[in-house]
């Protein structure tokens, strides 16, 4: 037993190591205030994308977002939670019905980071697509 306690020990290390130094991937500080733009993208559209000026603000697991002109965006403020890729916004808002919902900053998007760089997508069953490509404030 004492000859095999050195590679033993040996392993015991060496998997410390392999799982103390994996990347947890839901694990997403988005702490801060993001600027940019909102493109709207129609799939029947032959005018291409409507792009508006877009913010959102992120603090202790909320979000505010303001709304643009025409409320495109339309804004939102609510809860969010991180899982993988993807951040799942709940708008807690009353809204009128007289405008696109999809509009709202509201359910799940895809996100990536790049530098101080955030960019939000979401396709739709009918083919729009709603992306936000925004900027850390410092």
């Amino acid at each position: 037993m004492r000859r095999n306690a050195p590679s033993l020990l040996c392993l015991l290390l060496l998997f410390s190591f392999l799982f103390g130094s994996c990347k947890n991937d839901d694990i997403l500080n988005v702490e801060g205030t993001y600027s940019g733009r909102f493109i709207y993208t129609v799939a029947i559209s032959s005018s291409g994308p409507t792009i508006s000026p877009a913010s959102i603000h992120f603090e202790n697991e909320t979000f505010t977002s303001t709304a643009g002109q025409n409320r495109i965006p339309a804004g939102g403020s609510g809860t969010f939670k991180v899982s993988g890729k993807q951040i799942e916004f709940a708008d807690t808002n009353a809204w009128t019905a007289d405008f696109d919902w999809q509009l709202i900053l509201n359910g799940t998007y895809t996100y990536k980071i790049q530098s101080d760089s955030l960019f939000l997508t979401r396709h739709t069953n009918d083919g729009n697509k709603y992306e936000y490509r925004l900027k850390r404030i410092p």
